[in-house]
């Protein structure tokens, strides 16, 4: 059985969320281990952990855009 971390970056981010949000939690969710590779990703990683539905989609998508 082996270790599921994932590195996690702002384009990782991107190209998940892209894929739809769901892809984006499960991405972040389903890890053992998460490695943040930047500060993007770490406000990005909270939003997903703490808010919920279309609040976090909200939030995520003005980070992305600007």
């Amino acid at each position: 059985m082996g270790f599921n971390k994932n590195y996690i970056n702002k384009e990782g981010i991107i190209t998940k969320y892209k894929e739809g949000l769901e892809s984006l939690v499960r991405y972040i969710s389903m890890s053992d281990c998460i490695v943040i590779e930047d500060d993007f990703s770490e406000y990005v990683i909270d939003i997903v952990l703490n808010d919920d539905g279309q609040v976090a989609s909200d939030k995520i998508e003005k980070m992305i855009a600007g």
